[in-house]
């Protein structure tokens, strides 16, 4: 997987994109490896925001999270972009099985 790091309103530090990068790794065991993902880090006033932007089988995957604390939007932005792969993999899996077990039974 190759990750596409944008800071906005704030300076890239290395203990920031370590932890996104440790915290991404939950994702690799669901995207294939040539999968381009896009991530922006931004500071705005008091909030911080993270946003995930990658393709998956098709679709667009996209997970915003604003939190005071970027650690905690980082945690659940990864957790939401998780979910939806999941989502997206068992929706193809029942349509697939769906499709076979039609055929198999006519």
């Amino acid at each position: 997987m190759q990750l596409n790091v944008r800071f906005k309103g704030m300076d890239s530090t290395d203990a920031l994109r370590d932890y996104f990068e440790d915290r991404v790794k939950k994702l690799n065991k669901h995207v294939p490896v040539n999968t381009v993902v896009n991530v922006s880090l931004a500071k705005e006033k008091l909030d911080g925001a993270v946003e995930i932007i990658f393709n998956y089988n098709g679709k667009s995957i996209v997970a915003t999270e604003r939190s005071e604390d970027l650690y905690a939007a980082i945690d659940a932005v990864v957790d939401k972009a998780a979910r939806q792969v999941s989502r997206v993999k068992s929706r193809a899996r029942n349509r697939s099985g769906g499709s076979m077990r039609e055929e198999g039974t006519a």
